[in-house]
């Protein structure tokens, strides 16, 4: 299948919609349970992903009882794996409809989840019908990011969302910056090139903006300006315009590589913008397990 339209659309959007499933997911943030308990949606299957870590802790119990209260099917597992979402969504290739709406609320999941509702419908056969996922995201209240360093643990290409070839020419990094210091250095470092840097601007959250310049500074400092691109978080549309047209001005000369170390809305675009060019791979850049556990308040 091949992406017709993307949009960017409200809540009262998708309020009366009769989805095929919703799928979301359950973890230490208290933001995870945001969209099912502020609002009534109506779907034939709910399945939360319930991470197979810090299941102790006090947020992620009450997270889980409010799914159990919305009536979601929970199905824990790892974090790392994409198996238990094509699982859940399995189903979907049984319908005979004209038209199949899936909501993702990849607030607080992992990429490689919300990846894999994006790889699961590439992949299948469901021809016979329009697919519409709307894909839903909670902001949250500033939080600090972790005191404690974690080491980039995962750093290569997203399964299913890269080229299976031998390079033949020289990579352009595109990097979304995130605001954990140094996780964006050591991927320019890697591929040892001068990367393209996307910012998202201050228009959801000054402290965010300010921790990722901050953080960031080192390799701020050793890129020129025409290689940095101030970006609005809350208009996405305009955004992936922005990547495409880089995309395409450098596809002639370059093999390229998106590498979004945050915020979760950058990477899904860059997803995307992947998906609608077979030239584009994505990267994960992660610390997996070695994460601190944030608390992240909608």
């Amino acid at each position: 299948m091949k992406i017709k339209k993307t949009s960017q659309l409200v809540i009262d959007n998708i309020k009366d919609i009769n989805f095929d499933i919703i799928l979301s997911s359950s973890g230490y943030e208290s933001r995870s349970k945001y969209l099912c308990e502020t609002y009534q949606l109506y779907a034939n299957k709910k399945v939360v992903l319930g991470f197979d870590n810090y299941t102790e802790l006090p947020s992620r119990k009450t997270n889980d009882l409010a799914f159990k209260i919305a009536g979601y099917e929970s199905i824990l597992c790892s974090g790392d794996s994409e198996k238990e979402v094509f699982d859940s969504l399995n189903f979907l290739l049984e319908l005979k409809k004209d038209s199949i709406n899936i909501l993702v609320d990849y607030s607080s999941m992992t990429r490689i989840w919300y990846a894999a509702v994006l790889k699961f419908i590439m992949l299948n056969d469901l021809s016979r019908s329009a697919v519409n996922i709307f894909f839903s995201y909670s902001f949250s209240e500033f939080a600090f990011p972790p005191d404690e360093h974690s080491f980039n643990r995962h750093v290569g290409p997203i399964e299913g969302f890269y080229q299976i070839s031998i390079p033949d020419r020289p990579t352009a990094v595109i990097i979304g910056l995130g605001y954990v210091e140094s996780r964006a250095y050591g991927l320019a470092e890697y591929f040892d090139v001068e990367p393209h840097l996307f910012i998202a601007d201050s228009s959801v959250s000054d402290d965010y903006y300010n921790h990722v310049i901050l953080n960031n500074s080192d390799l701020l400092k050793t890129v020129k300006n025409d290689n940095v691109f101030i970006y609005p978080l809350d208009n996405m549309i305009y955004t992936e315009t922005l990547v495409s047209h880089l995309c395409g001005e450098l596809k002639n000369k370059y093999r390229i590589v998106l590498a979004p170390c945050g915020p979760k809305p950058f990477t899904l675009l860059c997803l995307v913008t992947a998906l609608r060019n077979n030239f584009v791979d994505v990267w994960r850049i992660s610390a997996g397990v070695g994460e601190q556990p944030t608390d992240k308040k909608a």
